[in-house]
């Protein structure tokens, strides 16, 4: 059966660290976690199984294989993007504006007392 699951941020970060090895920063883990549940947050055959089974139910239904297919899919798409930022200019221009602004201001909300992890 599975542990609890942590219930805040900081013990999502613990469990995340006790499953990842490497010089993983909080972004990387949460980034990831967050990209795989968002991907799953987007299928409706999982929001159907979760709306109709407990917990229990749900977890033997289709959402292993659903996870498993949103790791390799976003393997592939972050290879894709990166390589799309890496060799095209005009792309990664874009892109840095975008960032430039989201963590500007990121880092100026921090100072001012409202730090926000996710967006």
């Amino acid at each position: 059966m599975h542990e609890p699951k942590p219930t805040t941020l900081a013990a999502l970060i613990n469990e995340l660290n006790k499953l990842f090895e490497g010089e993983l920063s909080d972004a990387d883990l949460l980034g990831y976690a967050n990209h795989i549940k968002g991907k799953m947050l987007e299928n409706e055959t999982l929001a159907r199984q979760a709306a109709m089974n407990s917990k229990e139910q749900f977890a033997l239904g289709d959402c292993n294989d659903i996870l498993m297919d949103n790791v390799i899919e976003g393997l592939d798409r972050y290879h894709e993007m990166a390589g799309q930022v890496m060799g095209d200019e005009r792309i990664r221009k874009a892109f840095a504006g975008i960032l430039l602004d989201f963590v500007y201001h990121e880092f100026q909300n921090r100072q001012e007392g409202d730090a926000n992890i996710f967006v």
